[in-house]
């Protein structure tokens, strides 16, 4: 991007659907470790740039990702982190069943991809020319790493691995297939949801993936997760398929969750 003097902080809205809460600027997650990050500067000559479409965990809202998206910009990529609605991180949002919210994930990563692909196509936009279609990667956190894989593999019936995981059944509209897309050239997992594609459904990603993850003795805590890890990386069929278990880690060390729930904590 192309910064001077009077490009001003970005912005990061705390509550973009219902505007409950006021939005927050850069310098108000910088003393958190956060980037430093703009509102809309041009784009950098150097351009096009790579894309990454991220989706956050199940019950997160795409500013918990902001370590992610600035470090990534700064480095030459297009990072777009989706807000999904129903996920209620604020007490006054719907909460939908797991199954919906995994049903909707992948729609939802492809949808924005279609729009920012538009974007890039259109004269006079913020990302006209800034993005290389033949360069895009689809990643998220636990149930957005799930979309990601979802995307990459396709997934017959969402619904079908998540009779008994919580007290209500899925809905029975969700036992639908999630599509592959096929302008994903790349995934990356961040603990993603794995269990909720059976083995095979996972070997049919061909794509080149990197899965990070916990690393083994924390996953042994529960016995029910202590392969979540070396599962997806046996079922990957992509070259090169990576797996990096990350030290004393635990779920929610692949989100900015700490800063996030101390910052919106103080916040509310």
């Amino acid at each position: 991007w192309t910064i001077t003097g009077s490009t001003p902080q970005a912005i990061y809205p705390l509550d973009p659907l219902y505007g409950f809460l006021p939005d927050t600027t850069s310098s108000n997650w910088e003393p958190y470790g956060i980037d430093r990050a703009y509102q809309e500067p041009p784009v950098s000559a150097d351009g096009p740039f790579p894309l990454l479409v991220f989706s956050p965990g199940w019950g997160f809202e795409p500013w918990g990702h902001t370590s992610i998206g600035t470090r990534l910009a700064s480095h030459g990529f297009v990072v777009a982190v989706l807000y999904h609605q129903g996920d209620c991180w604020w007490s006054w949002e719907p909460c939908d069943h797991v199954a919906v919210s995994a049903f909707n994930r992948p729609l939802d990563v492809s949808f924005a991809l279609t729009d920012l692909l538009e974007r890039n196509q259109t004269q006079g936009d913020l990302l006209s020319g800034a993005i290389r279609p033949d360069q895009v990667a689809a990643g998220g956190w636990s149930l957005g790493g799930y979309a990601a894989m979802a995307l990459a593999g396709g997934d017959d019936s969402v619904c079908d691995t998540l009779y008994g995981a919580f007290p209500e059944d899925p809905p029975a509209w969700t036992c639908a297939p999630a599509l592959v897309d096929p302008r994903i050239q790349v995934i990356v997992s961040l603990d993603g949801s794995n269990q909720l594609l059976h083995f095979d459904e996972l070997a049919r990603i061909t794509v080149p993936a990197m899965g990070l993850g916990e690393e083994w003795s924390m996953l042994a805590l529960d016995p029910g997760f202590a392969s979540w890890q070396a599962r997806q990386h046996a079922a990957f069929s992509g070259h090169p398929a990576y797996r990096v278990d990350v030290f004393n880690t635990a779920h929610i060390s692949f989100s900015d969750f700490c800063t996030a729930f101390t910052f919106t904590t103080a916040s509310v």
